[in-house]
């Protein structure tokens, strides 16, 4: 009797074991994964400094993760971006990304090379939308997703500068605009920074970003 009664609380404890185990791996997954896209070049512009990388990039990746999302970093040249101080570790290069991996595509703006659109962002760009993906973007990655031809019939938010050079949609100040699955900022930390009155668009781009990402589970 006294040997059944072991066995009973070894299979107990056996399977209470199992039951955790299989519960934490299930906590362990992530909510979903994001792509976090960033320009190809060694370093921020030298007005801005350090300010793309940790309060932008930084703050959109972190912000994704303690959400429980897995953030892929990557840019054309698959080589890590931002200053000796501050530097992103680049996951991988844009031409071997495939938009469908993602629930998201988010583009900053000045870790984008604005002022032209690599082929590569271009071709996921374009498969994000056709594929129904979320894409948020800020400013200068407004600008990308004008050169991709994705905004059209868009409303959108950008700054008055970056605005002279959009061609397509309807502009809707600088303030977060979310039109269908496309979530938009006109105001980056930098531009925070440098224009009296302004507020950094981020934070209220990645909530946005995650409310959307959340009704569309």
């Amino acid at each position: 009797m006294k040997a059944l009664c072991s066995l009973v609380l070894v299979l107990g404890i056996v399977t209470t074991a199992i039951g955790r185990l299989f519960a934490g791996s299930a906590a362990a997954q992530p909510a979903g994964k994001v792509l976090l896209v960033i320009r190809d070049t060694s370093a921020p512009e030298p007005m801005a400094g350090d300010v793309p990388v940790m309060d932008e990039a930084d703050v959109m990746k972190d912000t994704l993760q303690r959400a429980g999302y897995h953030v892929d970093v990557a840019s054309p040249t698959g080589e890590p971006w931002g200053t000796p101080g501050h530097m992103l570790k680049v996951d991988g290069k844009l031409k071997d990304v495939k938009a469908a991996d993602y629930q998201a595509i988010v583009i900053p703006c000045l870790a984008i090379d604005s002022t032209a659109l690599h082929p590569d962002l271009d071709r996921v760009i374009k498969a994000a939308v056709k594929q129904g993906r979320v894409i948020a973007a800020q400013n200068g990655g407004v600008a990308m997703l004008d050169e991709a031809g994705v905004l059209a019939g868009k409303t959108f938010a950008i700054s008055d500068e970056a605005a002279k050079t959009i061609k397509t949609g309807t502009r809707s100040g600088t303030g977060v605009v979310k039109d269908g699955r496309i979530i938009t900022s006109g105001i980056c930390p930098t531009m925070a920074k440098l224009m009296k009155g302004a507020v950094d668009g981020t934070p209220k781009l990645m909530e946005t970003l995650l409310a959307e990402l959340k009704q569309a589970k």
